[in-house]
C-alpha cells in the first residue's frame, strides 16, 4: 500500500486503499478493457480502490485497440479513458505496489511470477479468480477477512489471500461457448490473445472478456460492500 495515499485517506476518515492491476501482453486490448469495464461498474464517489492496467511485452502501440475501445461502456468518462490510454510496461516496482493482480491468461501470470516470484500468491487469471471467488465465504474465511481488515490490511490484499487459499480446493473453470474445428482449444483458465486472428474472432473474444470482467466485478462488489471498500475510477 502507498503510505502517502493511506495517510491522506485516514485524514479524511477513509479506509485503506487497495491497488488492483489488470495485465495482458501489450496493454492495448484485454487489460485496458478490463480496467475500464471494472472502473465503470463502481461508484466514482468512493476512493478505496485504484484500478489500473499494464502489459508484460509492451511494443510500439501508443493507444488502445480500436476493437476493444468500441466495447467499453458508453459514457463520457470511459470514452475519455480509452482515448487517453497509453500502454505501460509491468515492472517489479509496479508489481510490488499492487494488492491484487488479474491477468488475461496464464502466460502473463507466469511472466509476472518470473519478474517477482513473491507475487504468485496475489496473481490470478481472470477466469481463475472468478472460479475461486464463486463460493460464499466460510466462517473461518470471514473471521480471517475481518481480522485482517481490522488490522489495516487492504480489502484487495485480503481477497487475494482468500483466493490463494482456495487454490487446489476449487474446481477450475470449464470451457464455455462454441469453438470452430480449426481453432485450437484454449485452456479454460485463459482468455488468450487473438489480436491477429481476424476481426470477428477478436471481437468475440473481447466480448467474452467483457462479460467475465463484469462477473468478476459483481463478485468483488459483494465483498467490497460487506467490508466498506468500493473501487474508484482512475480516469
Amino acid at each position: 500500500m502507498h503510505r502517502d495515499r493511506l495517510s491522506y485517506l485516514e485524514f479524511l476518515g477513509g479506509g485503506v486503499t487497495s491497488d488492483l492491476l489488470f495485465v495482458c501482453v501489450a496493454n492495448v486490448c484485454r487489460s485496458p478493457l478490463m480496467e475500464i469495464v471494472l472502473s465503470t461498474q463502481v461508484d466514482a464517489d468512493r476512493s478505496d480502490v485504484a484500478v489500473t492496467s499494464a502489459g508484460t511485452e509492451v511494443g510500439r502501440a501508443s493507444h488502445m485497440c480500436d476493437i476493444a475501445a468500441r466495447l467499453i461502456p458508453n459514457n463520457p468518462a470511459a470514452r475519455e479513458a480509452a482515448e487517453l490510454h497509453t500502454p505501460r510496461a509491468v515492472t517489479g516496482e509496479v508489481i510490488a505496489s499492487q494488492d491484487l493482480i488479474i491477468t488475461a491468461a496464464r502466460l502473463e501470470r507466469s511472466q509476472i511470477a518470473k519478474i517477482d516470484p513473491s507475487a504468485r500468491a496475489k496473481t490470478f487469471t481472470l477466469r481463475e479468480a472468478i472460479a475461486l471467488g464463486e463460493a460464499d465465504m466460510t466462517a473461518p474465511e470471514r473471521k480471517q477477512f475481518e481480522r485482517a481488515a481490522a488490522a489495516g490490511v487492504s480489502v484487495a490484499a485480503v481477497y487475494a489471500d482468500l483466493l490463494n487459499g482456495r487454490r487446489g480446493r476449487v474446481l477450475p473453470p470449464r470451457e464455455t461457448g462454441m469453438r470452430l474445428p480449426w481453432h485450437p482449444p484454449a485452456n479454460p483458465m485463459d482468455i488468450p490473445d487473438v489480436h491477429g486472428a481476424g476481426w470477428h474472432r477478436h471481437q468475440s473474444q473481447l466480448r467474452a472478456l467483457r462479460a467475465h470482467t463484469n462477473h468478476f466485478g459483481r463478485q468483488w462488489g459483494e465483498i467490497a460492500a460487506q467490508f466498506g471498500s468500493v473501487p474508484r475510477r482512475t480516469f
